[in-house]
Protein backbone atom coordinates (compact mmCIF):
# COMPACT_ATOMS: atom_id res chain seq x y z
CA UNK A 1 0.00 0.00 0.00
CA UNK A 2 2.86 2.38 0.76
CA UNK A 3 4.18 1.90 -2.78
CA UNK A 4 0.79 2.81 -4.26
CA UNK A 5 0.52 5.99 -2.21
CA UNK A 6 3.93 7.17 -3.37
CA UNK A 7 2.95 6.69 -7.03
CA UNK A 8 2.36 10.07 -8.76
CA UNK A 9 -0.68 8.71 -10.63
CA UNK A 10 -2.31 7.70 -7.35
CA UNK A 11 -1.82 11.13 -5.77
CA UNK A 12 -3.21 12.96 -8.79
CA UNK A 13 -6.15 10.56 -9.07
CA UNK A 14 -6.95 10.90 -5.38
CA UNK A 15 -6.84 14.68 -5.69
CA UNK A 16 -9.38 14.61 -8.51
CA UNK A 17 -11.79 11.97 -7.17
CA UNK A 18 -13.56 14.16 -4.60
CA UNK A 19 -14.32 17.09 -6.95
CA UNK A 20 -15.49 14.74 -9.71
CA UNK A 21 -17.72 12.79 -7.34
CA UNK A 22 -19.11 15.94 -5.77
CA UNK A 23 -19.82 17.70 -9.05
CA UNK A 24 -21.26 14.57 -10.63
CA UNK A 25 -23.47 13.98 -7.61
CA UNK A 26 -24.75 17.56 -7.55
CA UNK A 27 -25.92 17.50 -11.15
CA UNK A 28 -27.03 13.86 -11.17
CA UNK A 29 -24.32 12.29 -13.29
CA UNK A 30 -22.21 9.28 -12.51
CA UNK A 31 -19.02 11.22 -13.09
CA UNK A 32 -17.99 9.59 -16.37
CA UNK A 33 -18.38 12.86 -18.24
CA UNK A 34 -15.78 14.42 -15.98
CA UNK A 35 -13.59 11.37 -15.43
CA UNK A 36 -12.38 10.93 -19.01
CA UNK A 37 -10.90 14.45 -19.45
CA UNK A 38 -9.26 14.20 -16.04
CA UNK A 39 -7.76 10.82 -16.91
CA UNK A 40 -6.37 12.23 -20.15
CA UNK A 41 -5.31 15.76 -19.26
CA UNK A 42 -5.14 15.82 -15.48
CA UNK A 43 -3.43 12.50 -14.83
CA UNK A 44 -1.72 11.99 -18.16
CA UNK A 45 -3.14 8.77 -19.65
CA UNK A 46 -3.33 8.57 -23.43
CA UNK A 47 -6.77 8.15 -25.03
CA UNK A 48 -6.25 4.45 -25.78
CA UNK A 49 -5.73 3.77 -22.06
CA UNK A 50 -8.18 6.32 -20.63
CA UNK A 51 -11.30 5.14 -22.47
CA UNK A 52 -11.20 1.49 -21.31
CA UNK A 53 -10.25 2.59 -17.80
CA UNK A 54 -13.22 4.96 -17.74
CA UNK A 55 -15.58 2.19 -18.92
CA UNK A 56 -14.19 -0.26 -16.40
CA UNK A 57 -14.70 2.24 -13.60
CA UNK A 58 -18.32 2.76 -14.70
CA UNK A 59 -18.98 -0.98 -14.87
CA UNK A 60 -17.52 -1.57 -11.41
CA UNK A 61 -19.62 1.29 -10.02
CA UNK A 62 -22.79 -0.12 -11.58
CA UNK A 63 -22.04 -3.62 -10.32
CA UNK A 64 -21.54 -2.36 -6.77
CA UNK A 65 -24.72 -0.29 -7.00
CA UNK A 66 -26.71 -3.28 -8.26
CA UNK A 67 -25.32 -5.47 -5.51
CA UNK A 68 -26.18 -2.99 -2.77
CA UNK A 69 -29.67 -2.37 -4.18
CA UNK A 70 -30.41 -6.11 -4.30
CA UNK A 71 -29.23 -6.76 -0.73
CA UNK A 72 -32.58 -6.17 1.03
CA UNK A 73 -34.34 -8.65 -1.25
CA UNK A 74 -31.66 -11.28 -0.80
CA UNK A 75 -31.90 -11.02 2.99
CA UNK A 76 -35.68 -11.64 3.00
CA UNK A 77 -35.36 -14.43 0.43
CA UNK A 78 -38.44 -13.14 -1.31
CA UNK A 79 -39.31 -10.45 -3.80
CA UNK A 80 -41.57 -7.47 -3.37
CA UNK A 81 -44.13 -8.74 -5.92
CA UNK A 82 -44.60 -12.19 -4.40
CA UNK A 83 -47.97 -12.76 -2.69
CA UNK A 84 -47.88 -13.05 1.08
Amino acid sequence: MIGAVSCPYFRRALGWCVPIGGLGGLIGLGGGEFRLPVLMYGIGFDARSAVPLNLLTSLITLALLWRSAAAPYRSRRSCHICPK
